[in-house]
């Protein structure tokens, strides 16, 4: 039997609420508007963080090659370091740079041992001549600089009248040929004063390119500096001699990687030696005191930092006194000038005077001798060579 509508409310049960049919279009509605709005700002999102992961993944890129190109650049640097080779190189292909370590331990040690034969004889060779120029030298730059004067005044490159002697010519670069023969190359002249500076106690590399090859040496203030032998031989004055890399890269290549810099200042000659000078207008008479005295170098110190002015100016003097050095000395004399930095980077000026002298340009020959020579030749030829041959204060190792 069938229950009424009264029935079934009374037995507790609720009856089923059913929406009215007009409301359900107006909540899809609703619903749809909410989603749009959800669905614009998950977007607007999207972008924003796309856009700035592209910018990231840009500045990432430009990082990155950054980091690529040091890397690069380091492990070619550390190539290079790895391939240079100062031992054992042969420049020119001809003249092999051989070590001569076990030359140097020696004497430091004093016990020559285990050296051949040749290695004694060069150790001898050295040991004498080292300890002869640098026995009242106080400091390391002074036994330096008397070890630089014996080699270009007692070694000849073969521009000089210097005779090789017999069976030396083959061996001219290394220590014992250069010491017995005191004629050499390049390479002899650069093995040899690393030879001396070693024995001294010294850190001294060779540099070398292709074709030529000098000294780096470090000095007491932990820099380092270039010494040229060769290119100075026959020369009083010091132009090749505790150079900066600025200074000789006007005139060599090498690689400059593979070696510590030279920027070293307290020891060049010119810091040394530099003089004070007022004004330009000083100058001529102290270049003609220069040569009056016979002298081979000066360095005069402005004190400050020059216009470009004022720079010119000197240019134009120095010229000017060179070509009047050429008029009243004629070929006998040449004068050279070469600016430099004093350690407060204030200019000084280097003239340098090279005497070409006629003879020979060894300090070995006694003075006397050497003088009795001359008067042989003179009384002969009938001719005056004083002015000719100079004067000779070398000091030589017999």
């Amino acid at each position: 039997m069938e229950k009424s509508k009264e029935e079934l409310t009374e037995g507790g049960t609720q009856p089923l609420a059913v929406a009215p049919a007009a409301a359900q279009p107006a909540g899809k509605r609703g619903g749809l508007v909410v989603m749009w709005i959800l669905s614009v700002l998950v977007a607007a999102s999207l972008g924003v963080c796309v856009a700035v992961l592209l910018q990231s993944q840009d500045q990432n890129k430009k990082v990155n090659k950054f980091i690529k190109n040091q890397l690069e650049r380091q492990a070619k640097e550390e190539e290079q370091n790895n391939t240079y080779q100062e031992d054992g190189f042969k420049v020119a292909d001809t003249y092999e740079i051989r070590s001569t370590k076990a030359i140097s331990d020696a004497y430091l040690s004093g016990d020559d041992s285990k050296l051949s034969d040749d290695d004694k004889e060069t150790l001898k060779m050295a040991k004498k001549i080292l300890e002869k120029v640098t026995k009242k030298k106080k400091d390391n730059y002074a036994k330096e600089r008397a070890v630089y004067d014996w080699m270009v005044n007692n070694i000849s490159n073969g521009d000089s009248t210097t005779i090789a002697l017999p069976g030396t010519q083959v061996d001219n670069f290394t220590p014992h040929g250069v010491l017995k023969g005191r004629i050499s190359v390049c390479v002899g002249y650069a093995t040899t004063f690393r030879l001396f500076m070693n024995m001294m106690g010294l850190d001294c590399h060779i540099v070398h390119n292709d074709s030529h090859s000098w000294d780096l040496v470090q000095l007491d203030d932990k820099e380092w500096y270039h010494v040229d032998c060769y290119s100075g031989a026959g020369s009083k004055n010091h132009f090749y001699f505790n150079m900066t890399d600025a200074r000789l890269q006007n005139e060599s290549e090498w690689d400059t990687s593979a070696l510590p810099a030279a920027k070293g200042i307290k020891y060049t000659v010119a810091v040394q030696e530099a003089k004070g000078i007022k004004k330009l207008s000083q100058l001529p008479g102290k270049v003609k005191k220069l040569l009056d005295k016979n002298q081979n170098e000066a360095f005069y110190a402005f004190g400050k930092k020059l216009s470009e002015k004022e720079i010119v100016r000197a240019n134009e003097m120095v010229g000017q006194l060179t070509y009047a050095t050429n008029l009243v000395y004629g070929d006998n004399i040449g004068m050279s000038a070469a600016w430099h930095f004093d350690e407060q980077e204030n200019y000084v000026l280097g003239i340098y005077i090279t005497h070409y002298e006629y003879g020979n340009t060894s300090s070995d020959i006694d003075p006397k001798d050497r003088k009795e020579i001359q008067k042989q030749v003179e009384a002969v030829f009938g001719v005056d060579m004083t002015e000719y041959l100079g004067t000779m204060d070398g000091e030589g190792e017999g």
